[in-house]
C-alpha cells in the first residue's frame, strides 16, 4: 500500500484514495478529518445491491450533504461501546422524502491519528444511547 499525506491533518494515511473514491471529506467539531468512501456507501450503507438497500434515500446528494453536516456539527459524539477506535455522531434530522424527524447515528473508525472513515449509519425514530463514560463532545455542554 502506498502512503499518502493528508495535508489537512498532516498525518500519514495508509490507503490509496482518489477523489472519485470519496463521497465527501470534511472536518468534525474536534478537528478530525472524516471521509465517506464510495465503496462503503455503495456496498454497505445504502447500495441497492449492498447490505442495506432500504437506505436508498442516502444515495440522494441532498441527503448525503445532511450526513456530512451531521459530522461537522453533531449534537453529541460518543465513544463506541464495543470498539475503542470507533465514534458515534448523533443528531436528529428529517431527510428529503421522509415525513418525520429521526435519530441518526453515524459511526466512524479512527484509522490514523485524527483521520476517521465512516463505517456505518443508523436511523431510528426511537434511538436511545447510554452515555455514561462515553461522551467525547456534547453541543449543549459548556
Amino acid at each position: 500500500m502506498k502512503e499518502n499525506i493528508d495535508f489537512i491533518t498532516n498525518t500519514t494515511v495508509n490507503s490509496i484514495i482518489s477523489n472519485t473514491d470519496l463521497i465527501f471529506k470534511t472536518t468534525d467539531v474536534l478537528g478530525n478529518t472524516v471521509v465517506l468512501k464510495r465503496n462503503t456507501l455503495e456496498n454497505h450503507i445504502a447500495g441497492e445491491n449492498g447490505d442495506h438497500p432500504e437506505r436508498h434515500y442516502l444515495n440522494v446528494q441532498s441527503n448525503l450533504l445532511k450526513v456530512q453536516r451531521i459530522i461537522e456539527g453533531p449534537n453529541q459524539i460518543l465513544k463506541d461501546q464495543k470498539n475503542d477506535n470507533r465514534y458515534n455522531y448523533l443528531a436528529t434530522i428529517a431527510f428529503d422524502s421522509h415525513t418525520s424527524v429521526k435519530g441518526v447515528k453515524i459511526t466512524t473508525e479512527e484509522v490514523a491519528p485524527n483521520y476517521h472513515e465512516v463505517v456505518t449509519f443508523y436511523s431510528n425514530k426511537n434511538m436511545r444511547e447510554k452515555i455514561e463514560g462515553r461522551v467525547v463532545y456534547d453541543r449543549y455542554t459548556d
